[in-house]
């Protein structure tokens, strides 16, 4: 019965404005970067993995294939 009553608890927006404020106080002193570097740093790192795994895949591959040569 417990868990019907804490939805009225919850808040409309996406996340607790408190703790994003806090978040980013934290970051901001412990990084000291400006935020719109950090964005830009954060984007790199996203594309950059998957850019990562797709090459090591396609190395692997290019390796495993057969090259045709008899010996």
């Amino acid at each position: 019965m417990l868990g019907f009553l804490s939805i009225a608890a919850h808040h409309g927006e996406a996340a607790d404005p408190d703790l994003m404020e806090w978040i980013m106080h934290r970051i901001d002193t412990l990084v000291g970067l400006d935020a719109g570097l950090i964005v830009v740093i954060l984007v790199v790192v996203i594309v950059l993995i998957p850019v990562g795994v797709l090459g090591l895949y396609a190395l692997h591959r290019r390796k495993a294939e057969p090259t045709g040569e008899e010996s």
